[in-house]
């Protein structure tokens, strides 16, 4: 088994978040691991990106779809929320974005 985070659909939020990989290049490589039957990718998947919209996650849903149309061993994950990590340049636009900080660590 593979385990890829590829996070989201949506290349503005993988942009956004500095994945380094495109929608593309995830449809691509999931094509090559099809030819390999013993080879079991799983895809994990992650939601509610500060500035995230509808349009992003059904980009996201969709080619979640398409890993498993396009190769039958393609597992998925349930989508992961997004959590703000302070220090972070995502926790300050999160901040931004109307993301409450925890007052206390409870």
């Amino acid at each position: 088994m593979l385990q890829f985070g590829v996070e989201s659909g949506s290349d503005r939020i993988l942009t956004l978040i500095k994945k380094g990989l495109t929608r593309q290049l995830t449809i691509d490589t999931n094509k090559k691991l099809a030819q390999h039957s013993k080879l079991l990718p799983f895809y994990n998947f992650m939601c509610a990106f500060p500035t995230e919209t509808k349009e992003d996650l059904f980009l996201s849903t969709s080619l979640a779809w398409n890993l498993i149309k396009n190769n039958p061993q393609a597992l998925v994950s349930p989508f992961h929320i997004y959590k703000p990590y302070p220090g972070t340049e995502m926790y300050d636009l999160a901040l931004k974005q109307g993301f409450k900080e925890p007052q206390t660590l409870e």
